[in-house]
């Protein structure tokens, strides 16, 4: 959970800085929303890619520690980089990394057999916390030393966080698992391995899970993928306050899913 938060200082205010880099260097409201649109597709593909990694491990937090340090090392650049194109193509290298952290966290925290359904819910509610919290102060943080340095000094910023969130890592106390296998010789199937055997998405109508959480993602991040910049140019917001005031989000966020642990135990997760 420690690590989960420190990293999500770094990883959260990634998407607002990048948003106002990108108009910093003359790229045009497509260019800042293709930011969004790449970090959504590169995670859709590599997500089950690093997911299917982490299973043959046996121990996945040793997995961590790689998908914590090469995107931070990638951080720098951002503040180097002065074309539009250039800036897009290296979020899909970070965001490749990136996606692969959430899965492989959500995986330890659930995988433990000695614990019924109930606990392992309350556990995911707080790693999800864990998530809100580390994004709400990744906006805060930002907020602050946005008054008194420039958007390119902001990623030196991102970059040492980002790395201090890999030493909770170490202290993660993990049992070796028994490593699954997958024997097709086909290289799509042993990354993607639902598709040779889509019945874990079949059972008990987890693809009505997925289709609701694509169409939720969908207008989520199609409001957030430009609203730094909305803030700043339509509303005459500072850089500072127009990434402050984004806090309410996560904020909200933590609010609500203490009270879903509460419900959770009443009515059920679904």
């Amino acid at each position: 959970m420690l690590s989960i938060t420190i990293r999500g200082i770094g990883f959260f205010a990634l998407a607002n800085i990048l948003q106002l880099r990108m108009r910093e260097i003359g790229g045009s409201l497509f260019m800042v929303n293709m930011l969004s649109t790449v970090n959504g597709f590169t995670q859709t593909i590599a997500t089950p890619v690093w997911g299917t990694i982490s299973d043959r491990q046996k121990k996945r937090k040793y997995l961590l520690i790689p998908l914590i340090v090469i995107p931070s090392l990638i951080y720098p650049f951002f503040s180097i980089v002065s074309i539009p194109i250039l800036l897009i193509l290296i979020r899909g290298t970070t965001s490749f990394f990136q996606s692969g952290f959430q899965p492989i966290t959500l995986a330890m925290a659930s995988e433990k057999n000695d614990k019924n359904l109930n606990t392992i819910s309350k556990e995911l509610s707080f790693v999800n916390i864990s998530t809100s919290t580390g994004m709400f102060l990744s906006k805060i943080l930002l907020s602050i030393l946005l008054i008194s340095i420039s958007i390119r000094e902001s990623f030196i910023w991102l970059f040492i966080i980002s790395l201090i969130s890999v030493i909770p890592i170490f202290f993660i106390k993990e049992k070796e698992k028994k490593c699954t296998r997958n024997n097709s010789k086909n290289l799509i199937k042993k990354l993607f391995p639902i598709i040779e055997n889509p019945k874990p998405i079949k059972e008990n109508g987890m693809w009505a899970i997925y289709l609701s959480a694509f169409f939720r993602q969908m207008g989520t991040t199609g409001a957030l993928a430009s609203l730094t910049i909305f803030m700043k140019e339509n509303i005459g917001m500072s850089n500072s306050l127009a990434v402050g005031i984004t806090s309410i989000n996560p904020i909200s966020q933590i609010i609500s899913q203490i009270f879903s642990i509460l419900l959770i135990k009443k009515i059920g997760d679904k």
